[in-house]
């Protein structure tokens, strides 16, 4: 494997945080070393070097291919459907419940799904949420589903899972009803789809206008940010909510610097939080 000079992975470092908010440690050299081989053959460098080269060379103009490729070979992409379980069963039990409670069906409940990957975590959000709701609550929800790599997005957007990705997570109970084989891969039906709006967005840079969302899910995209970036983030979460919506953030995250914008809720499935 073609080792990176330290000042390459300075330059690599910079521009992961510039374009995708990501501080990388010093001893993730070994990730960009392995991730670029594949983008080196794909726009036929020669080699690692010489791709940073003319990364270094054109930052400010470079190929947009180039850079939504890195982006999305850096960006971890791991997820499953219903991960961690106890994130569902607060939606379930604790945040639909009172939600519901004093709110006319067609007003509606707006979620946000941030960070959404390949789409595993909306596509449960949807399939929890038919599973609770009536179908007069349930013809009235809308989902948006955001990530940095478009070709995730993409990837979403078509709804075909491997049986891989279908076993990591989809109860044998939920799959004939919510999915459809297709050879030997199967497809979330397109009722439950159709339900999600995805988009390509950077949480840094956040450029869309909301409408004020009831429930956000942004579990694990703030791992590799730094404070002030993490801080801007629920900033605009925050702005982007009702009053009393809820968030529900990763096991490995925290909420302790951002008690001013949302209060802590300890449920029977663990924890959420709730907008101030």
């Amino acid at each position: 494997m073609e080792s990176i000079s330290d000042i390459d992975f300075k330059f690599l470092q910079e521009i992961s945080e510039e374009w995708m908010g990501s501080i990388f440690d010093d001893d993730k050299k070994y990730l960009f070393e392995a991730r670029l081989i594949g983008m080196v053959k794909h726009f036929d460098f020669e080699t690692i070097k010489n791709l940073i080269q003319e990364m270094r060379l054109r930052k400010n103009t470079i190929s947009p291919n180039i850079k939504e490729y890195f982006i999305d070979i850096i960006t971890t992409h791991e997820t499953l459907f219903f991960r961690d379980k106890n994130p569902y069963k607060n939606l379930r039990d604790s945040i639909i419940p009172e939600i519901i409670s004093n709110r006319d069906p067609n007003k509606g409940i707006n979620i946000y799904s941030a960070a959404c990957s390949t789409g595993q975590e909306p596509v449960s959000i949807v399939i929890a949420l038919n599973e609770a709701l009536s179908p007069e609550w349930f013809q009235n929800i809308n989902i948006l589903a955001t990530d940095i790599s478009g070709p995730a997005t993409d990837y979403a957007k078509n709804g075909l899972y491997s049986q891989y990705e279908i076993q990591r997570g989809v109860p044998i109970k939920l799959l004939n009803k919510y999915f459809e084989q297709e050879n030997i891969c199967w497809r979330i039906k397109k009722e439950y789809l159709n339900k999600i709006n995805y988009q390509t967005e950077n949480l840094c840079k956040p450029d869309f206008k909301y409408k004020k969302f009831d429930i956000v899910f942004c579990r694990n995209a703030t791992i590799y940010m730094d404070k002030p970036k993490v801080r801007k983030i629920y900033e605009h979460f925050h702005k982007s909510m009702s009053v009393g919506a809820y968030i529900v953030i990763g096991n490995a995250e925290r909420m302790s610097d951002h008690t001013d914008l949302f209060e802590y809720i300890k449920t029977d499935s663990g924890i959420i939080y709730r907008r101030i």
